[in-house]
């Protein structure tokens, strides 16, 4: 388990799991989150209120050194899969890295299936190029 306010990285699917992880990034550390809202029980049965996402971009910017807001979904559904919303993440999050794309890409060729391959390929360099 990594302590908080140690993570050089945060990865975020949804903008509530993102801040509810917060206080585990470092001052000098990075956030990608997809642009994405899931409202919790506690929303959709009106016992809570969803933060306003500008509000929660604010508190991402905060907390850590550089913020990546990704339309990770979007892009996934765009490319005719939503399934490869992982994949269009980890393509974001692998701009912020050092090993190079074609390292990213081989290990993407071995661990899916062949006949998923170039879909898989497709949504990870559509996840690069999210982040400029």
């Amino acid at each position: 388990m990594i302590e908080e306010g140690t993570a050089h990285f945060l990865v975020g699917f949804e903008w509530l799991e993102t801040l509810r992880r917060l206080s585990y990034v470092h001052s000098k550390g990075t956030i990608v989150v997809n642009d994405c809202r899931l409202d919790p029980i506690t929303v959709s049965s009106g016992q809570s209120d969803y933060p306003e996402r500008d509000a929660i971009v604010t508190e991402l910017k905060k907390a850590a050194k550089k913020v990546h807001v990704i339309p990770g979904l979007q892009t996934a559904l765009d490319i005719g899969n939503a399934r490869t919303l992982n994949i269009v993440v980890m393509g974001a999050l692998s701009k912020c890295l050092e090993p190079s794309q074609s390292l990213w890409e081989g290990i993407v060729q071995k661990r899916v299936p062949k006949k998923l391959v170039d879909l898989n390929l497709e949504a990870f360099r559509k996840g690069r190029g999210l982040i400029r």
